[in-house]
């Protein structure tokens, strides 16, 4: 959780740069909100509110800690999400993008060659758009999205906080 939560962090700092509010308070974006149980309504909801109470009109949830409920919750809200796929809420008319792993990656024998000193190579992973809602996320957009992506994995953007 708290790894995705920096790399949304990162990512968004990276793509949009540290956006600010136009009036007062001052608030400082992209923002983060943590539930530590998902099945509890009070501790989802109250995650959600915080988020729309600082103006947050789109979200990336976790499949962690997705629910049927939430998802419908951000709905009536009229939040944008991102989601992952097979998440709960994939048919929502709020959905802006789903995100798909090229696969899973095993990194406990790359982990155990590390630490005995051994070099593991190479491991790569990537995420990839199964669907788009192409009104929000243009071809511009998209464009940009991957050009982005391409530099991460050549290694010439290195991510850092």
């Amino acid at each position: 959780g708290m790894a995705t939560r920096d790399g949304f962090i990162i990512g968004a700092q990276y793509y949009c740069g540290i956006c600010n509010s136009r009036y007062a308070p001052i608030l400082f974006y992209p923002f983060a909100a943590e539930i530590t149980d998902p099945a509890n309504p009070v501790d989802w909801q109250t995650a959600a509110d915080t988020l729309l109470t600082n103006a947050v009109t789109a979200m990336y949830v976790q499949p962690e800690v997705s629910s049927s409920d939430l998802m419908t919750y951000l709905q009536t809200r009229n939040v944008r999400v991102i989601l992952a796929e097979s998440q709960a809420g994939e048919g929502g008319a709020n959905v802006v993008a789903i995100l798909s792993s090229s696969g899973a990656v095993d990194l406990a024998p790359a982990l155990d060659d590390l630490l005995v000193g051994l070099s593991v190579g190479t491991v790569t992973s990537s995420i990839d758009f199964t669907s788009i809602n192409e009104e929000i996320i243009t071809p511009g957009r998209l464009g940009l999205i991957e050009r982005v992506k391409a530099e991460l994995l050549a290694g010439e953007i290195q991510p850092s906080r």
